[in-house]
């Protein structure tokens, strides 16, 4: 057998503790939740998507056989030896406690917690951090006083599902225990939850509420997503290792590597990204710490207070304001209670998931009353469609754009375009039409495409915020039949006020603002008539000059205040090129300039 030797490994001093604090504040799991298919726009719902299976999310999937087979192996599997105290695992793993830097009459009196893992060297050797490092200490200090906001019900969720209480430190590692943690790639929450992620495991994500900003729901989420990662992987190291860079990319690295030994694909070049390979035995030395309290004076600080609530019901939309001011109640304190609501006013009703709001501790009967005796202005909700603008809707339903913002409980119109949920005075729109026919500037020969059968021609105008796929979802058509019918490049973004056309099979009148070929007017973009008109907007002349002998660019833009870097890009002429006799040159000039 040809055995292929390997090339020598790097095997780095264990990094501190802390060598990776902001690395796992920060970004957190920028790639930990995203399944393994492409991402979309996000909707903007008004309510949570029903959950889906481990395996849509995963983006895995098993036949029912093999199904049968896994349940058959995890109910044969022995269980794993337990041991009571850090020593015992120790020498049950084979780690060499004395050079991870921990006494071993110390680790004989460090208690395991109730979560199974191998207790290899690297583990050790963390663990010993909160022993010889100040600032690692320092650090598990401030997050085991944090923890007290949510400890009691975070345990309680995990107690609930029958899974380790000591999962709940993974949200230390995460957000430091704050549920209005973001990260720059998008996660956010006490468990910093990607969009799509989010919605797969049951959470409302939208313009109204983010449920990953919610404790409670949050960590139902989370702890459903973990027993799905922990059945499919078997351990928890590699279960955190999968939240952390996410399950596919684990994968791959156990198929590449041949092992499903956390501790050796954390050693193996390029085998975890940095931040993995200490993202898991962070979690795991914090269990232990945080299950034996005084030992490493990590607990000397009393936790913070936890934070108590009732729920209440809200069936309408209604201002935070109003139902603070009747429910005798802060609305700060509404607020600070309530991360996962993102304006000032509760979300329209829905049938499917009714809005619960969470009130102070013995104020819920109170709140109740208010709730149900606050009058509002009567409204309407209107989801904001492709092809249309905030002003437009205000107008049509006889008001302003800033009335618009503050009925839907919005500052400003940050964030604002299709698919947003707005609230509208409850009257009858006007009709949508338009003063005159839109001035679209295009290519004369996409414009004599011939719509394909069963098919029309519409008009979209691009708003603020699209997205060529997300237009083209909108109107039922491919993104890349979209680009090929108005010459675009598919990988660049579109921009406000571009107009597209597409060949639609049906007038998508819920999802887009459209027009037909009769409400636009065509304006050839390369036509001497679009260009002396574009010219004229600007308060200038366009001028078609025959240049003499001896003109240059330059003597022709003296000649008309103009410059030869203009007429460069007028012309589409570099400055030393000659001119001809007789040549004609294009000039934007000043009125008084112009010949008369």
């Amino acid at each position: 057998m040809r055995v292929l030797a390997p090339a020598a490994v790097k095997r780095r001093a264990c990094s501190s503790f802390v060598g990776v604090i902001a690395a796992c504040l920060a970004s957190s799991v920028a790639s930990a939740q995203t399944p393994p298919t492409a991402r979309v726009a996000v909707p903007t719902l008004t309510t949570a998507p029903a959950a889906r299976s481990a395996d849509s999310v995963l983006g895995t999937a098993e036949t029912p056989s093999l199904a049968a087979l896994r349940e058959a192996e995890r109910a044969a599997e022995q269980p794993r030896d337990t041991a009571d105290t850090v020593a015992a695992a120790a020498r049950r793993d084979g780690a060499a406690l004395d050079e991870a830097g921990l006494p071993p009459e110390l680790a004989g009196r460090l208690q395991m917690p109730a979560l199974p893992f191998r207790m290899t060297t690297r583990m050790v050797r963390e663990l010993g951090l909160f022993r010889t490092d100040s600032r690692a200490r320092r650090l598990a200090q401030r997050w085991t006083v944090l923890a007290g906001r949510y400890r009691t019900r975070m345990q309680q969720s995990l107690a609930a599902e029958g899974m380790p209480t000591a999962l709940l430190w993974v949200a230390a590692a995460e957000s430091a225990f704050d549920p209005r943690a973001e990260s720059s790639a998008g996660a956010a929450g006490l468990w910093q939850f990607m969009p799509d992620t989010a919605r797969s495991f049951g959470l409302r994500v939208d313009t109204w509420v983010d449920e990953r900003r919610d404790p409670e729901h949050s960590t139902r989420a989370a702890v459903r997503y973990l027993r799905d990662l922990h059945a499919r992987l078997g351990s928890w190291e590699l279960a955190f290792a999968a939240y952390n860079m996410g399950y596919t990319n684990l994968l791959r690295s156990i198929r590449k590597y041949n092992t499903n030994d956390f501790d050796t694909l954390a050693t193996l070049e390029a085998g975890l990204p940095w931040e993995t390979a200490h993202y898991v035995p962070r979690i795991l030395s914090l269990a232990v710490a945080a299950q034996n309290p005084g030992v490493f004076e990590i607990t000397t600080t009393a936790p913070e207070a936890p934070v108590t609530w009732e729920d209440v019901e809200v069936q309408r939309s209604l201002p935070l304001a109003a139902i603070a001011r009747e429910g005798q109640v802060s609305e700060a304190t509404l607020r600070e209670l309530n991360p996962a609501l993102l304006r000032t006013r509760t979300p329209p009703p829905s049938p499917q998931t009714p809005f619960v709001l969470h009130v102070p501790l013995g104020r819920g009967a109170t709140v109740r009353s208010a709730v149900a005796g606050i009058e509002t202005p009567a409204t309407r909700s209107y989801v904001l469609r492709h092809g249309e603008t905030l002003d437009e809707v205000a107008t049509r339903f006889g008001t302003r754009a800033p009335q618009v913002l503050s009925l839907s409980g919005l500052a400003n119109d940050r964030g604002v375009g299709p698919g947003t949920l707005l609230l509208l005075p409850d009257r009858a729109p006007a009709a949508e039409r338009a003063a005159l026919a839109p001035v679209v500037p295009f290519d004369a020969a996409l414009a004599a495409m011939t719509p394909p059968g069963g098919t029309r021609r519409a008009w979209l105008r691009v708003t603020s915020g699209d997205t060529l796929a997300a237009v083209a979802r909108a109107l039922q058509v491919l993104p890349d039949d979209l680009a090929r019918w108005n010459n675009l490049d598919p990988h660049a973004r579109v921009h406000g006020e571009m107009w597209l056309q597409a060949f639609v099979s049906r007038a998508p009148d819920d999802t887009a603002r459209t027009f037909t070929d009769a409400e636009v007017t065509l304006d050839d973009r390369a036509g001497d008539a679009f260009h002396d008109r574009s010219v004229a907007a600007a308060g200038q002349v366009r001028l078609q000059v025959t240049a003499a002998a001896d003109d240059t660019l330059a003597s022709v833009a003296a000649r008309y205040g103009s410059s030869p870097a203009r007429l460069e890009r007028i012309n589409r002429r570099g400055q030393r090129d000659p001119l001809r006799p007789g040549e004609t040159v294009v000039v934007y000039a000043d009125p008084a300039r112009a010949p008369r």
